[in-house]
């Protein structure tokens, strides 16, 4: 059995850029909006990284799940 698959890629859209700019050794957050424009329950575990998403960068929740077709405030700090 084979199966002939197409996939199309596009350059990424910026959304939006977030400053993060306040005294230096004091935390910042912004809340963010992510979308789950699927069928399906989106999963997303921030401990199945070693790492926040960097050194001086992380989510609040780490874990969280979204609804198909919801959305969900995410702190980022």
């Amino acid at each position: 059995m084979f199966f002939d698959v197409n996939v199309v890629s596009k350059k990424r859209e910026v959304f939006d850029q977030l400053s993060f700019k306040g005294p230096i050794r004091e935390v910042i957050s912004k809340i963010i909006t992510v979308e789950n424009p699927t069928t399906v329950e989106a999963t997303f575990n921030q401990t199945d990284h070693k790492l926040p998403v960097n050194q001086l960068l992380w989510l609040s929740p780490n874990t969280f799940n979204i609804a198909p077709g919801q959305s969900i405030g995410i702190q980022i700090n």
